[in-house]
């Protein structure tokens, strides 16, 4: 059968396109935006079904911008509509505030728990001298997390971004330099923990004396933090043997003991068995406790002595005073000092009538 040249060619021509767009598909690919070296989220390798998701991601345009000074900088279109500059990771400060915009890609089965990713215009400059878009890593929780929790958090999350341009503030909590990540958190986080290293909990021998931060109250005692991988307990009981005294749950710690959350305290490690970390004051809080008790205790005994000897000397006035009186009485003209009446001691009680003397005293008897 002798067909046309253009009906012989046409399936040929058909098998070659589909085979050139398939082999297209296997390879995206990155793009560049203007010296913005970022690799597009959606590139995927066909050997590997599951996504791996990167910290370095972009949902932004960004171009470059010389500045007054003749340096030029990276910036990037936020979610609102304005042009920011780009922040290097290197100049990230613990604490920092960012405007994030929250991206697709989340890793809620993580092994150290699940995870989201943000927009918040940092980035750094590779090897080659390009540009490459880092995204901030923010923690829900611990690995196990139930998923009803997740839920929860990421709405309330939701809710606190702008409902146009779907901005949060985020604050950065760690930065990572050696393999260019950094994490933030929704609440401003405490410099001087993300600012010094955890020890292990193990490490920690009994007597070992730490200062300590007031973490959490519970009504059987006070969390420690201690800059250890795990937190130690100041029992109740330790806090009423040294104060003396019954100690009202949260209210008797928090307020008779001044143990709030916050409060810095010197203490040492009691034991440190089983994972279970036991602190107790240090020998100079307790000494220090003692030779203040001891002042008050001899300040009260001064004071009662003062009372006493003020109370002694009013007696005294008193009695001198009423003395003077009656001398005075005494010496008026026309008294006479009556004689004191001799006490008949046989006189015959069973026969007194003591309704008879009532009525003589009342003038009864006239009648």
């Amino acid at each position: 059968m002798n067909l046309p040249f253009h009906k012989r060619i046409g399936p040929v021509f058909l098998i070659s396109s589909v085979l050139i767009l398939s082999s297209e598909s296997f390879h995206v690919p990155p793009r560049t935006y203007s010296n913005a070296f970022v690799y597009p989220p959606a590139a995927i390798n066909p050997k590997n079904t599951k996504l791996t998701v990167s910290l370095r991601a972009t949902v932004a345009e960004s171009e470059t911008k010389t500045t007054n000074d003749g340096s030029q900088r990276i910036w990037y279109k936020r979610a609102d509509g304005n042009w920011k500059p780009r922040i290097d990771i290197r100049d990230l400060k613990i604490g920092q505030r960012l405007f994030c915009t929250k991206l697709r890609n989340e890793l809620l089965d993580g092994k150290t728990g699940p995870k989201l990713f943000y927009e918040c215009g940092v980035g750094q400059m590779d090897s080659n001298g390009k540009w490459q878009v880092i995204n901030g890593m923010l923690r829900l929780g611990k690995a196990g997390m139930k998923s009803s929790v997740v839920k929860k958090k990421k709405s309330r999350l939701k809710a606190k971004a702008d409902d146009v341009s779907g901005l949060i503030p985020l604050y950065v909590s760690r930065v990572h330099l050696a393999n260019g990540k950094f994490e933030v958190s929704t609440e401003i986080p405490d410099m001087d923990k993300g600012q010094r290293e955890k020890i292990p909990a193990s490490s920690l021998q009994p007597g070992q004396e730490l200062i300590g931060t007031v973490k959490k109250v519970k009504p059987y005692g006070v969390f420690v933090d201690v800059g250890a991988s795990r937190n130690g307990l100041l029992h109740i009981s330790t806090v009423a043997e040294l104060f003396g005294c019954y100690v009202n749950k949260e209210k008797g710690l928090t307020g008779e003991c001044g143990l709030e959350r916050g409060a810095k305290i010197q203490v040492a490690v009691q034991s440190n068995v089983n994972k279970r970390l036991a602190l107790d004051f240090t020998q100079n809080v307790k000494d220090e406790l003692a030779r203040e008790r001891e002042r008050e205790a001899e300040a009260k005994l001064q004071a009662e002595k003062e009372k006493e000897k003020l109370n002694t000397k009013v007696v005294v006035e008193i009695a001198d005073v009423e003395a003077n009186m009656w001398a005075q009485f005494a010496a008026a003209p026309g008294y006479v000092e009556e004689e004191d009446k001799e006490v008949d001691y046989d006189y015959d009680y069973s026969r007194y009538d003591e309704e008879r003397d009532i009525e003589d005293s009342l003038g009864l008897d006239s009648y």
